[in-house]
């Protein structure tokens, strides 16, 4: 026991000394300067992705409309591109009433009609592209093309409905 009174036991200091946070900390700013534009960017992909897909879905639902009523039915878009919806009514604008297919166009995500597009050669060979907003059905559930008020079919044409993204990191 005389033994213990003598001797200083130094105990190890417990917690962590600045050093090591400030050593943590900075890894953990540059691991967040790497994925926070990774997640954005896959937020942004995600965005575009349902988009393209609501738009695909509400052209897939012209088209059957077109068919069961026998009818001429336009995709139209509202001001600003907001919404794109099935003219049901034939009034020209959106009625939440009569209309009830639209899709919600995110603020960054645009139809774009430009027809600037370089792989258009490689995609579509000898066709010829139209650029409009949207396509129109004919009561037989074809994609027709508006001469004179007249919806006339034409195989040598397709319609290209390209989306553009805005980012806000990085390039278009």
């Amino acid at each position: 026991m005389n033994a213990m009174i003598g001797t200083n036991v130094r105990r190890p200091a417990r917690g962590f000394s600045l050093l090591e946070l400030i050593i943590v900390l900075g890894i953990a700013l540059v691991v967040a300067a790497v994925a926070i534009p990774q997640v954005l960017i896959a937020t942004q992909n995600f965005k575009l992705r349902s988009t393209a897909s609501g738009l695909s879905g509400i052209v897939q639902k012209a088209r059957m409309l077109a068919v069961a009523r026998n009818g001429f039915y336009p995709l139209l878009t509202t001001t600003g591109t907001v919404y794109v919806f099935i003219d049901v009514n034939g009034t020209g604008y959106m009625d939440t009433t009569a209309e009830n297919a639209s899709v919600q166009m995110p603020g960054n995500v645009a139809i774009d009609t430009s027809g600037s597009n370089p792989s258009d050669t490689a995609l579509i060979g000898s066709l010829t592209p139209v650029y409009t907003s949207l396509p129109r059905f004919n009561p037989r559930g074809l994609p027709c093309f508006v001469v004179s008020g007249v919806c006339k079919v034409d195989p040598a044409q397709m319609y290209i409905t390209f989306l553009r993204l805005d980012r806000a990191i990085g390039a278009t």
